[in-house]
């Protein structure tokens, strides 16, 4: 009896955590963090690079049709061609938007698109990465 009654009195004294308990745990998830945030970011950033790439072809390839079926003369600069392919019917407004803030695409006097992204260094290749 006098066992039981000292066992339950141990039991109330120990509730919740302690401090070393508490700081482990944060510590643990601080590490955890540390080691998936870049792997985050990393994956953020191919996001973007691929869909840069996919609206660099996507507008080519606008670019290309128009020329072919010669509905609109295009001229060369940086979103001045959007808006003629808009206008001609090849693209929907607002449909082509650079994924990295502050940059554009842009067609050069051989009708060729370039991301201004791309020419900025932010398309940053990986070895195993596929076209």
């Amino acid at each position: 009896m006098r066992i039981a009654k000292a066992l339950r009195q141990v039991q109330k004294k120990e509730k919740g955590f302690t401090l070393i308990e508490m700081l482990i745990v944060v510590a643990i998830i601080a590490v955890l963090v540390a080691i998936i945030l870049p792997i985050f970011t990393n994956q953020v950033n191919k996001a973007r690079i691929s869909a840069d790439k996919a609206n660099v072809k996507l507008l080519q390839s606008q670019v290309d049709l128009c020329i072919i079926e010669g509905k609109a003369t295009l001229t060369a600069g940086a979103d001045t061609f959007i808006g003629q392919l808009e206008g001609a019917g090849y693209l929907r407004p607002g449909e082509v938007k650079s994924p990295f803030k502050g940059y554009t695409y842009s067609l050069d006097e051989d009708n060729v698109v370039s991301s201004t992204a791309e020419a900025a260094g932010l398309w940053v290749e990986d070895d195993d990465e596929e076209d």
